[in-house]
C-alpha cells in the first residue's frame, strides 16, 4: 500500500494532498490489493490525488484542441513516475522520448469537479488528448482516447523489467533487506504466469522458505511498531491523537515522507540513536498507560514458545510491571519482525 500512498509529502499544496492520499488508499488501492496489477495501476493513475499531484489535470496534447485555443503543453511529471516508480525503475530500460510517448498518451486524463452536471471524480477531457500514434518501449498505440494510455499502462504492468521491480520491493519490504535472485525469479515467474495477479504473487512469496527463516531480518517501522504494540496489548478502543502523535514523533508522520519514494524500510534507517531513544521514551510512556497488564500472558500470545530464554527471564525478573513491559517492547525480538 506505501508503493503509491507514501507518494504524497508536503508540498505548497502539502495539506490538500495530504488530505488526498487517504481518499486514495480508500478508493484505488485497497479495491486492487488482491486483482491483477494493471488494474491497481489505472485506479492509481485515474484517482484525482495522483492527477493532481502530478499536474496531470493541466497536461494537454500540443495539437490537441484545448491546448491550441488556450496555447497549454504538456506536462510529463505523471509519465515520469509512472516509468520511474510504479513500473520500470529509475533509467532502466526506456529513454526521455518514452517519457514524452507516455505524457502524450494520458492527455486528456483529468478532474471533474463536484457540481449539478456530475459526480467528483475522474475525468476524460477527450479536446486534450494528443491525437494520434504513441510509440513506447518498442510498441505502437493506434487506439484513440482514453483506451490509448489505459492500453499503455496495462502493457507496462505486463512488462517483465515491471514484474522484476515491484517483486523485489515486495520480497524487500516482507522478507529482507537483500532477498535472493531465487525468490526474485519465483515470484516474478508468477507475476507473468498469471497476468500480474497481486494475490498469486504474494502467495508465491509466503510459499518460500526465505519468507519463514528462524532469524529475523526486518525492523520494525514505527508504523509497524506501533501496530504490533497495540495488538500485542489488545488494545481494543484507539486514541487517534495519541496514535497520531506517536507516528510524528517516532519519525514516520502519515503522508508526510518529504519523498515520492515513501518512507525507506530499510533497518539501517530506523535504527539511529535518536531513533531508538524515541522508541525507548514511547514504550515507557505506554507502560505508565497500562500499569496493570500480565507481561506473561503478553508474551505468550505474543511469542509462543519463540522468544528466548535470556530475554524471558530479563523480562520476567523485571522489578515492576512497567519495568517488564518497557523491556518487552525495546528487546530485539519484538523491534523486529
Amino acid at each position: 500500500l506505501d508503493f503509491f500512498s507514501n507518494h504524497f509529502s508536503v508540498t505548497a499544496n502539502g495539506r490538500l494532498m495530504a488530505g488526498l492520499a487517504a481518499t486514495i488508499e480508500r478508493e484505488a488501492i485497497a479495491p486492487h490489493m488482491f486483482d491483477n496489477f494493471e488494474s491497481l495501476l489505472i485506479a492509481v493513475e485515474q484517482h484525482p490525488a495522483m492527477l493532481i499531484y502530478l499536474n496531470n489535470e493541466k497536461s494537454f496534447g500540443p495539437n490537441s484542441r484545448i491546448a491550441k485555443k488556450r496555447k497549454l503543453g504538456l506536462n510529463e511529471n505523471l509519465a515520469r513516475e509512472i516509468l520511474e516508480l510504479h513500473n520500470l525503475g529509475v533509467n532502466n530500460g526506456y529513454d526521455q522520448n518514452d517519457v514524452i510517448e507516455l505524457a502524450k498518451g494520458l492527455t486528456g486524463w483529468s478532474v471533474q469537479k463536484n457540481n449539478k452536471k456530475g459526480k467528483a471524480g475522474f475525468n476524460f477531457r477527450a479536446n486534450g488528448h494528443e491525437p494520434g500514434k504513441r510509440y513506447l518501449l518498442g510498441k505502437t498505440y493506434t487506439q484513440e482516447g482514453i483506451k490509448q494510455g489505459e492500453q499503455m499502462l496495462k502493457d507496462l504492468a505486463m512488462h517483465p523489467t515491471t514484474a522484476k521491480f515491484v517483486c523485489y520491493k515486495l520480497a524487500h519490504h516482507f522478507v529482507s533487506n537483500n532477498p535472493s535472485p531465487k525468490l526474485i525469479n519465483k515470484m516474478v515467474s508468477q507475476w507473468l504466469q498469471t497476468r500480474g495477479n497481486i494475490k498469486k504473487v504474494m502467495e508465491s512469496l509466503f510459499d518460500s522458505e526465505e519468507a519463514w527463516q528462524v532469524q529475523s531480518n526486518k525492523l520494525r517501522t514505527p508504523r509497524e511498531f506501533i501496530i504490533a504494540t497495540h495488538r500485542a496489548l489488545d488494545v481494543v478502543q484507539i486514541n487517534e491523537k495519541f496514535l497520531y502523535s506517536s507516528l510524528r514523533n517516532l519519525g514516520q508522520q502519515p503522508f508526510n515522507s518529504g519523498s515520492p519514494a515513501g518512507y525507506s524500510d530499510d533497518y539501517q534507517d530506523w535504527l539511529g540513536g535518536s531513533a531508538l531513544m524515541a522508541r525507548l521514551d514511547w514504550s515507557t510512556k505506554v507502560a505508565q498507560f497500562k500499569k496493570n497488564v500480565n507481561v506473561e500472558q503478553i508474551i505468550q500470545s505474543t511469542f509462543g514458545e519463540a522468544i528466548s530464554r535470556n530475554t524471558y527471564e530479563m523480562v520476567t525478573r523485571a522489578e515492576s510491571r512497567q519495568q517488564a513491559l518497557t523491556l518487552l517492547l525495546m528487546n530485539p525480538e519484538f523491534q523486529w519482525k
